[in-house]
This record gives structure tokens, C-alpha cells and sequence, in this order.
């Protein structure tokens, strides 16, 4: 991970609070399209929603330095065979807010 940010290829961002780290969000790029591929919370904070104002931050980071895509990730549904966890709701309820298009997301299986 940390070599990729040596390539240029990834980006750490980090939120202070009261002098302290409290939130780190490990984006990847490419080209002119980047995407949050991990975060983490120091537990005592989780209540302040570190990752809402980390995340949006690295999208006007990313959107300053012209990138044309930030990826926030698939967004779920409860559907006929699956059913998200209450995490998973709730994560994408958070994405909804920055606003996206939408586009459907196909899995199919192929015997051969």
C-alpha cells in the first residue's frame, strides 16, 4: 500500500480531531478516476462520522485536481434473495448524498 502512494498511485488521507488522528481513508487512482478502497476509525470516535467528512473531502480533493470519477461504491437494495445488514443500509444511505448516476449492477452465472 504504501508503495502505491510512492507510485502515485494511491492517496492517505487522515482526520485530526482535538490533535488526534481519528479517521483514515486509503484512496487508490487512475488516470483521472479514483476511488475509496479502505477506511478506519479510531473506535471512541465512530460517533462523530469521521468517514462522512474524510470521504467528502477527498472527493473536493480529488474534483480540485480535475478528476472526472470518484467511485462511492455500489449502493444496496433489499431484494428478492438478498437482504443487506443494517451496515451495508446504512452505508449506502450515506452515499446517496453525494449524488451519482446510477447504474445497474449485473451478476450472472455462465456453465460451461
Amino acid at each position: 500500500m504504501l508503495d502505491k502512494i510512492f507510485e502515485s498511485e494511491a492517496d492517505l488521507f487522515y482526520l485530526n480531531y482535538n490533535n488526534k488522528s481519528i479517521s483514515y481513508l486509503y484512496c487508490a487512482k487512475f488516470s483521472n478516476y479514483a476511488w475509496g478502497w479502505t477506511q478506519v476509525n479510531v473506535r471512541n470516535y465512530e460517533f462523530l462520522s469521521p468517514r462522512h467528512f474524510l470521504e467528502w473531502n477527498a472527493i473536493k480533493y480529488y474534483k480540485k485536481k480535475k478528476f472526472n470519477f470518484y467511485e462511492i461504491g455500489e449502493r444496496f437494495n433489499d431484494q428478492k434473495n438478498f437482504k443487506p445488514t443494517d451496515k451495508e443500509k446504512s452505508i449506502s444511505e450515506f452515499k446517496e448524498k453525494f449524488g451519482s448516476d446510477k447504474y445497474p449492477k449485473v451478476i450472472f452465472n455462465v456453465e460451461v
